[in-house]
């Protein structure tokens, strides 16, 4: 099921599709012209039955290879997605998929089913005017919640959410904004997170924040104060593809210490957001999928 459905999303995204080559790089474009329900897409997601899930601001949308089922939220009815403004989906290892909207979370069911929502209505710890989530990650059992009023982690047992905890990176380390973007963990369980003001890197485990004003290696990606959307670490091939509000997409050289820019929209009075990545998601296949203002793009290396 996982790989028909796939390869049969793949086909069909070839079907009208906008491609660029750059370098000996290939993408290409997937919009509401193609098929696609929405035009402005803020994340992807794939399940372990195969279903390709799609976040926008019009809702939560499944795929699964043929057709699109959508799922919205009802006012009052905690059985439906806390938002219809999908910032984040992350499936864990059950294969429950968390839901992030910028009116909190919610833990589901592939089929729909709403198991828990964490927001200010049924939580003390989240803020009831910043409960929008930013992005979910999970490493080593432990659930990470980037919100507009801190980081949170939790654990999980089985459907049960157990225990919730709150990470002050402007209490505890002084830093200049509470409000985290999307973030990702690396082999040595830090948090690298896109801020207003660049990026962060936090280890929970030696309680350590680094970024520009905390920057002891002298990392070309921390000297960077752009209001960072999105990233991916590469660890293989130890760079780091990021994108900024500009809109522009860069490259990091881990090894170099290096940021190459591949586009930048800065100073330009029609920028092309088209690249303004809201979402970088690898699969299975090793395709790169970035979720755009202005649909799907694909990044694989080309045929020789």
């Amino acid at each position: 099921m996982i790989r028909s459905c796939f390869i049969f999303f793949a086909l069909y995204c070839c079907v009208n599709d906008l491609q660029a080559q750059t370098g000996n790089l290939v993408f290409k474009h997937i919009t509401r012209a193609s098929g696609l329900p929405v035009d402005e897409v803020t994340c992807l997601a794939q399940d372990s039955t195969g279903f390709i899930w799609i976040g926008s601001k019009e809702g939560l949308f499944r795929f699964d290879g043929f057709s699109y089922k959508r799922f919205y939220h009802e006012p009052g009815n905690l059985q439906t997605i806390p938002n219809n403004y999908i910032s984040k989906l992350y499936v864990d290892k059950e294969g429950l998929i968390w839901v992030g909207t910028v009116g909190g979370t919610a833990l589901m069911k592939n089929n729909g089913q709403i198991l828990r929502v964490l927001n200010a209505e049924t939580e003390s710890l989240f803020s009831k005017n910043l409960d929008g989530v930013f992005d979910i990650q999970e490493h080593k059992n432990t659930f990470w919640i980037s919100t507009g009023n801190g980081m949170f982690s939790c654990r999980k047992n089985g459907n049960q959410i157990t225990t919730i905890q709150k990470h002050d990176l402007k209490k505890n380390f002084k830093y200049s904004t509470n409000q985290l973007g999307s973030f990702v963990i690396d082999s040595k369980s830090r948090l690298w997170i896109c801020t207003l003001h660049g990026l962060v890197i936090y280890d929970p485990d030696k309680k350590e924040l680094f970024h520009s004003d905390n920057n002891p290696s002298s990392l070309n990606i921390l000297k960077d104060k752009s209001t960072f959307r999105s990233l991916i670490i590469d660890e293989g091939n130890r760079t780091i593809w990021y994108s900024t509000w500009e809109p522009s997409v860069k490259v990091f050289n881990m090894d170099a210490n290096k940021v190459n820019t591949i586009y930048s929209g800065k100073g330009s009075d029609n920028p092309d957001f088209a690249n303004l990545i809201n979402q970088f998601l690898k699969d299975d296949h090793g395709t790169v999928w970035m979720a755009t203002e202005k649909g799907i793009k694909t990044r694989n290396k080309k045929k020789r």
